[in-house]
């Protein structure tokens, strides 16, 4: 009988690493899942400027616009407007445009526009491909799933 109490007076202090690694685990992958639903709705345009691009349901994948050689138009929510990696205004923005084109191998312009922006801001961006003789240009936005 004394035996038996000395075995229950002891007491049990290990931490199972398998049961806490597995805790970890789900919590990452909760943390993960949450910031894919929640916060992807905002894409990084190439030079840092946010991009909240449209959905539409039926669209045709644009693997040409990943080249580094691509000449993407960006029209940002407050109206900024960038070619590739720099900001343009309304004034330079036909040279900017021709220049890219004879540098680049690709004579299709992508247009990334913030859902949010308003349609002049578009307007002048599309008027500006006119003046610059480009007749091949490509919208890019979302699959909505």
């Amino acid at each position: 009988m004394a035996n038996r109490r000395k075995h229950q007076a002891q007491l049990f202090s290990e931490i199972d690493v398998g049961t806490l690694t597995s805790v970890f685990a789900v919590v990452a992958l909760a943390l993960l899942i949450f910031e894919m639903l929640f916060f992807s709705r905002a894409l990084e345009g190439d030079r840092g400027s946010v991009v909240e691009l449209p959905r539409f349901a039926y669209s045709v994948a644009m693997r040409d616009a990943l080249r580094e050689d691509a000449v993407t138009i960006t029209v940002t929510r407050d109206g900024k407007i960038f070619v590739g990696l720099h900001r343009a205004t309304t004034n330079d923005l036909v040279p900017l445009i021709q220049e890219r084109l004879r540098s680049g191998r690709t004579k299709r312009i992508f247009l990334k526009a913030d859902i949010r922006t308003r349609y002049r801001n578009i307007a002048v961006v599309i008027e500006a491909l006119q003046q610059a003789g480009v007749g091949n240009v490509a919208l890019l936005n979302r699959v909505n799933l």
